[in-house]
Order: structure tokens, then sequence, then C-alpha cells
């Protein structure tokens, strides 16, 4: 399988520099997706390259790929399809994990927990 890499689907930047409380703001980001610690990236930018770099995929001729990320940007992404997946989803990531995000008839995408 080839290999490409996209920039767009990098972890998010939650701050140029450590900062204290750091779960507090990555809670709020589900909660406040325009949230932004100065320097850092909101939920929001984050979540609208994370989407777009997917719908680039997605279009692209050939079979369906497999796509790889970090954790607060797939976070958002299942956040985005159902908003039940918020920070609590976030914490339970293992690390691999793997999802599957599919098409469902009337509401659009949904996904599911494939391994862990």
């Amino acid at each position: 399988m080839r290999v490409e890499l996209d920039e767009r689907l990098a972890e998010r930047r939650l701050s140029p520099a450590p900062i204290d409380g750091w779960r507090e703001v990555v809670a709020r980001s589900f909660r406040e997706p325009g949230l932004r610690v100065p320097g850092g990236e909101s939920g929001a930018e984050t979540l609208a390259r994370g989407w777009a770099a997917i719908r680039t995929v997605l279009e692209a001729p050939g079979p369906l790929p497999v796509i790889v990320s970090h954790g607060q940007l797939l976070s958002l992404v299942l956040h985005s399809i159902d908003p039940g997946f918020g920070y609590a989803g976030w914490e339970a990531l293992s690390n691999p994990d793997v999802h599957l995000i599919e098409a469902a008839s009337s509401t659009g995408l949904a996904f599911q927990r494939v391994w862990k």
C-alpha cells in the first residue's frame, strides 16, 4: 500500500508552550469549538483542516484508503459525526485505535470502533 503524508492530518497544536490545565482546554474544545489558547489552534480550525484532508482522500479515484491521524483531530472528527463522542471519547482512545466511518442512509455518516 502506498503511503502519502498530508500535513492537514497532523495533531492539533493546542499551544506553542506547555500550559497548566491543558486537559480542561481539550474538554472545553468539544463544547466551545472556537476556543483557542494564544498561539494555538482551535478545535474548529483543527476540524476544518481534518475534514478537508478526509474529503480529498474520499474524492480520489481508487479503493478506499486507511487514514491515520492523531487523537485530538480524530476525536473532533468523530464528535462532528456524533456529538455524544466528546472529551470522554477522547480520553478512552487507545494507541493505536481504529474507527470505521461509513455513510449512513438517513443521517449522513456513522462510525464504529473496530479495534483498540
